[in-house]
């Protein structure tokens, strides 16, 4: 079903394909904060891992001398 905005209420009950509408936004969102979470461990294990080993590198101005 396409996106379209809703009609204006009248007083009368909400268009039905409202519910249908949030569902697939609910379903959306917990899948957008379930890759947050993944993308938020594999952050944290890069800076861990960057954080023990860069300090331990050469620069370019140390292999220059």
């Amino acid at each position: 079903m396409p996106d379209a905005p809703l009609e204006a209420l009248t007083g009368g009950p909400y268009d039905p394909r409202m519910e249908m509408r949030m569902s697939r936004l609910e379903d959306d969102l917990r899948d957008v904060k379930s890759a947050i979470g993944r993308l938020e461990a594999a952050v944290m294990r890069i800076e861990t891992m960057s954080g023990s080993t860069w300090p331990h590198l050469a620069t370019k101005a140390e292999l220059a001398d």
